[in-house]
């Protein structure tokens, strides 16, 4: 069970964990908290029994705590492969496993927000995924919490966009929530390209960075 903070007592200490098993109920009801439909206690049960993988703590997800002092767990992140991966060419969808990382949830106990656990999840994923070579972090959110999220290096709007050897990928969100995409490799860059409805991801993969001069047509990109 959370536990309330006094009124005017100083920010507690935590610590950035993988979860474990026995967390699975704080878990599965913090990831509640920012997405309803993300999880079941079978699913939960499921991911935070996967191994770890270097440094991805469920391989191929990343499932994080923050834990409090005294145990209590404070907060909680959710990332793993987008799915829309598998939906574009093969070839691509193949060299993509490694170098996207989508975060589906993080959130606090609302007992203890404003204490900077969340940014602290999103930091340590961040981390995680560039150390495993991994060469973008993305998420999305909603329009409100776009200066959060520009204070944490993401670049926000409706789309995602990139640039593929075998493919351009466009792909937006049906409701209203916005992409907010961070490149982990200095290869990877977002260019505005004229022409573009949103600025274009190069350099995730070999051979896509984005040529000067380029220009998006409505169908793919050209010098």
């Amino acid at each position: 069970m959370s536990k309330k903070r006094p009124a005017g007592a100083s920010r507690p200490g935590f610590r950035i964990r993988p979860a474990e098993r026995n967390d699975a109920s704080d878990f599965a009801r913090l990831i509640h908290l920012a997405a309803p439909d993300e999880l079941t206690p079978a699913t939960t049960a499921y991911l935070l029994g996967l191994p770890a993988q270097g440094y991805l703590t469920h391989s191929p997800c990343v499932c994080l705590t923050a834990e409090l002092p005294d145990g209590t767990v404070a907060g909680a992140l959710l990332a793993q492969p987008p799915a829309w991966m598998h939906e574009f060419a093969a070839a691509d969808a193949e060299a993509l496993t490694g170098r996207v990382g989508l975060i589906v949830a993080v959130a606090a106990d609302p007992a203890f927000r404003r204490q900077g656990i969340g940014s602290a999840l999103i930091r340590a994923a961040e981390r995680r995924y560039r150390r495993a070579g991994f060469g973008l972090v993305m998420l999305y959110h909603e329009p409100a919490l776009d200066g959060f999220y520009q204070e944490l290096g993401f670049s926000s709007g409706p789309a995602l966009m990139a640039n593929l050897p075998h493919s351009l990928l466009l792909l937006g969100k049906e409701d209203h929530l916005l992409t907010g995409l961070k490149p982990l490799d200095p290869q990877v860059r977002l260019v505005d390209v004229p022409g573009a409805p949103v600025p274009v991801i190069g350099g995730l993969l070999p051979q896509t960075s984005i040529p000067q001069g380029a220009r998006f047509d409505g169908l793919c990109l050209y010098r």
